[in-house]
């Protein structure tokens, strides 16, 4: 990590000693904006019902509803709760690669990321956590054999199960996931793909972009199947804007993943 903060420097200190420990091996990720409501209760499942070591993470963009606040007064209490504090709203791409970046430097082998809405069981990380050690990327599956999804309204899931037609069939990518952002990584191979210059999106697509690099280099991927649920409380981060982005980023990195096929001929 290049030219580190004061704040970034305290982070990674307290995550190194932590880690010195030698009894976590997983970092778990949380990229939060606006989730007052939903990341006290999320972080005390994960603490529940997650059975293997871990820290965890969370990294806050400058949320106007206090959630930095929830967490330092949490943190005080649970000793593997770490926060990273940033200036403002900078994607959720780049609050993923801030994580990576601490899983690398501070050594932990893999990383764990979830989004924070209760979208995603806490305990399906068990599964995760047994099955990395095989794999380099296992993704909480929506759509894989015994995944599903509960509740989404008509409009919401044909957006869901179209984005991920389209980057299957444009990008090569086998997974039948490809924006769960429920996903467990193998740190050494994020370091060895060089994510952060290697992935050009920093918003939402970040997570079709990364699987898409992923496969072009034959990392090993599972799936396990989960059941996500849609959030109850507080406002979605995925609007039509992100929903524009997202397509344009597909047919961009379809382009360039078919030059790039011709200039290797």
């Amino acid at each position: 990590m290049p030219l580190l903060t004061e704040d970034e420097r305290g982070v990674l200190a307290r995550l190194k000693e932590r880690r010195s420990f030698g009894k976590a091996d997983f970092l778990q990720v949380l990229p939060t904006y606006n989730e007052a409501e939903n990341i006290a209760s999320l972080i005390q499942r994960i603490i529940k019902d997650v059975r293997v070591p871990l820290e965890i993470l969370v990294v806050d963009d400058g949320s106007p509803d206090g959630t930095a606040g929830i967490i330092e007064a949490l943190g005080r209490e649970t000793v593997n709760l770490h926060l990273f504090k940033r200036a403002g709203k900078m994607g959720l791409g780049s609050a993923y690669l801030a994580g990576f970046a601490f899983a690398m430097e501070a050594g932990f082998p893999y990383v764990i990321t979830m989004d924070c809405d209760h979208s995603h069981d806490p305990i399906v990380i068990n599964d995760m956590a047994a099955a990395i050690p095989d794999y380099d990327l296992v993704i909480g599956s929506r759509y894989c054999r015994g995944g599903r999804i509960s509740d989404y309204d008509a409009w919401r899931r044909a957006i869901s199960k179209g984005g991920n037609f389209l980057a299957k069939a444009l990008l090569g990518i086998k997974a039948q996931d490809c924006s769960s952002g429920f996903r467990c990584y193998r740190t050494k191979v994020l370091h060895d793909l060089d994510v952060a210059r290697a992935v050009e999106s920093r918003r939402y697509i970040f997570l079709v972009e990364l699987l898409c690099l992923m496969t072009a280099y034959h990392c090993r991927v599972a799936e396990v199947p989960i059941v996500f649920h849609q959030r109850t409380r507080g406002k979605t981060k995925v609007n039509l804007n992100e929903m524009q982005h997202a397509l344009k980023m597909i047919f961009a990195l379809a382009f360039r993943r078919r030059w790039m096929k011709k200039t290797e001929r």
